[in-house]
């Protein structure tokens, strides 16, 4: 199993939003990717900044961005 790690973050009073946005549609979007094996968000809920490690059955998976519409229609949400 590998892992990818993305950091980034929000406002802390938009936190709540963002991991709305995580829960409803990041995570199913990688859910359907090839390999997708889990994922844990991290937060710091004072400064807003997150970190959400996904696990992925190969290195090759692990090394490349996730794609594909649901996944961009996610990022609209989040970004």
């Amino acid at each position: 199993m590998y892992a990818q790690v993305i950091q980034g973050g929000s406002k802390p009073e938009a936190r709540d939003e963002m991991n709305r946005a995580l829960s409803e549609a990041m995570i199913p979007a990688l859910q359907a990717q090839p390999g997708f094996r889990g994922t844990l968000n991290l937060e710091d809920p004072v400064t807003g900044h997150g970190m959400m490690i996904n696990l992925w059955e190969t290195e090759d998976q692990a090394r490349r961005p996730p794609t594909g519409e649901a996944v961009n229609e996610a990022l609209t949400r989040i970004l």
